[in-house]
């Protein structure tokens, strides 16, 4: 396994003020995830989420429990 930058990850989140305050020093680059060549965020509402990450989008997503329940 190569060590050094990983990829850059496509993260999805809602607009709602608890994944922005989640996701907030990532989102403003205060802070950095080792390995990874940086993170490329797509904020939209729970909808458009789950029928993105439903066919493949995103390497993580916020989902509602019933797109996650239809991935597993």
């Amino acid at each position: 396994m190569r060590l050094g930058a990983v990829k850059r990850l496509r993260i999805g989140i809602s607009t709602c003020p608890n994944d922005t305050f989640a996701f907030h020093a990532l989102l403003t680059g205060e802070v950095e995830c080792a390995g990874v060549d940086g993170i490329d965020f797509e904020l939209l509402d729970v909808e458009k989420l789950n029928e993105r990450m439903l066919r493949g989008a995103f390497d993580a997503c916020k989902v509602s429990i019933h797109a996650a329940l239809s991935m597993a």
